[in-house]
């Protein structure tokens, strides 16, 4: 079992689309191809948030991620669909995902990072890591 100190939110960087398009839904199984297709063994994110809110569970909570380089040991990995414009559906799943790790791993608001701060090259997840933290700070688990 991993020793979880740290969530680390990801976004897919696939299209946001706008309400009057057709929209598909990425999840967890195009993600996982995504990654089996750069060779690696599985998806390496633990939980995908779909377009529709629905938290999908990817690699085992039992492995390590493979999500941040050199800072997969201790955190868990979450990957929103989209990649600039989130939905309120995402946010709620969010939260529910916010109230497994703190109840579960004991891993509060101070303890949630965005993938860019681990890693200059991305801007991933979209939106900023003071709203992130603000917004976590407003749930009650």
């Amino acid at each position: 079992m991993v020793d979880f100190k740290r969530v680390i939110v990801h976004c897919s960087d696939t299209p946001d689309y706008q309400a009057d398009q057709v929209r598909y839904d990425y999840g967890v199984e195009d993600i996982r191809q995504w990654h089996l297709d750069r060779g690696w063994s599985d998806i390496g994110y633990h939980f995908v948030i779909t377009r529709m809110g629905d938290v999908q569970e990817g690699r085992s909570i039992a492995r390590r991620g493979a999500h941040a380089k050199g800072h997969n040991h201790d955190s868990i990995g979450i990957c929103i669909i989209g990649k600039e414009e989130f939905l309120e559906s995402q946010f709620k799943a969010l939260a529910d995902l916010y109230s497994y790790c703190l109840i579960n791993y004991k891993i509060d608001a101070d303890s949630w990072w965005c993938h860019y701060q681990f890693n200059s090259g991305k801007t991933c997840p979209g939106f900023k890591y003071d709203y992130l933290r603000g917004y976590l700070k407003g749930i009650r688990a």
